[in-house]
């Protein structure tokens, strides 16, 4: 968990952390899948921060002169900082993301 990282950087149980956390629906998982499909085409442009606490993850995009992030579970500071930080202009949201039936992940404030 060592900030923001390529895609491309992330180990396969680290990439199978993140598909877990994001579960089945809504349009994370669908984003993820994308950006692992984009990976094996050679098409690295994405970025994953796992936060420390294993409670949240930040995915983002790199594109020519914009980044995008989205904010997802619960992060400290330092780990959301990460993507308010970048020298390139960039948009962030934040979502709230369940991981489980019973289980939820709540939104971190910007």
């Amino acid at each position: 968990m060592n900030g923001l990282r390529p895609l491309s950087a992330l180990t396969p149980d680290e990439k199978d952390w993140v598909g877990r956390f994001l579960g089945t629906e809504g349009t994370l998982p669908l984003y993820f899948d994308t950006a692992l499909e984009d990976l094996a085409r050679g098409i690295d442009n994405r970025l994953v921060l796992i936060g420390a606490r294993q409670q949240g993850a930040i995915l983002g995009i790199t594109f020519a002169d914009l980044e995008a992030f989205t904010l997802v579970g619960a992060l400290d500071r330092t780990e959301w900082a990460s993507a308010c930080s970048r020298r390139m202009p960039a948009e962030r949201t934040r979502r709230a993301c369940r991981t489980g039936a019973s289980e939820f992940r709540g939104t971190t404030d910007l």
